[in-house]
């Protein structure tokens, strides 16, 4: 039944490929499209036929994207633009204009970058991310901690892999934005969203409007390890 499934799915695509091949002969950019949606067709109806033979992905490896336009810019370039969604596993991306490499699997967002991954939420205006390895790096970022309802805003975030991450010259602070009874200025804030503890250095904590300098400190990201207020460790 499976790979009936799988094999109507493919001539189904195919068919909806053919549909919509028309409306792209038009110029030399859209001719080129024509010219990967023929290949593609190739491919599909092979693989129609060869259906017993597929072997699905793991899901969590698969780069999926939506825009309201796609221009391919080489062989493994391609251009998404307008109301851009990409995601793969956790890593959810949403911008203006995305640029995506295969051949390095980098993706390069521009304007009203989004970006979710696993318990972080991340704003700004450019974005660049190697998806496989989750590192790169974020221009003058917004971030929330889902699970604490902690947030900032940083001169750059730097991606350093696997629910590493490093925010440079942050904010950071649990209070609502009405009421700021504390938050934290720093150098630089280290997440380890593996261990849910946040740490940094060179840190000053301003507690009601007064300042107190810090040489270091550290502070939980789990709602497990809070109980009403509560302060980041200083060292």
């Amino acid at each position: 039944m499976q790979k009936i499934k799988i094999r109507w799915a493919l001539s189904a695509l195919r068919a909806k490929l053919l549909r919509v091949l028309p409306r792209y002969q038009i110029d030399g950019v859209v001719r080129l499209n024509k010219r990967l949606f023929m290949a593609l067709l190739c491919v599909l109806t092979d693989l129609a036929y060869a259906a017993d033979s597929i072997i699905l992905p793991d899901a969590s490896l698969i780069t999926r994207a939506r825009a309201n336009a796609v221009d391919a810019i080489d062989d493994h370039r391609v251009l998404l633009k307008g109301d851009v969604h990409l995601w793969r596993g956790q890593q959810d991306l949403r911008t203006d204009q995305l640029e995506y490499d295969s051949d390095i699997d980098q993706a390069t967002a521009q304007g009203n970058v989004r970006m979710a991954q696993g318990g972080l939420v991340f704003k700004g205006p450019k974005a660049q991310l190697l998806l496989d390895a989750k590192e790169g790096s974020m221009d003058s970022p917004h971030y929330w901690l889902t699970r604490t309802n902690g947030r900032g805003q940083a001169d750059k975030i730097l991606f350093l892999g696997e629910n590493q991450y490093r925010a440079e010259n942050a904010t950071y602070s649990t209070c609502s934005p009405d009421n700021m009874s504390w938050f934290l200025r720093t150098r630089k804030l280290d997440i380890d969203d593996e261990r849910k503890i946040a740490s940094g250095d060179s840190a000053t904590l301003v507690f009601l409007g007064v300042p107190v300098s810090t040489p270091s400190f550290s502070l939980p990201l789990s709602e497990e390890r809070r109980s009403g207020f509560l302060a980041p460790l200083l060292g």
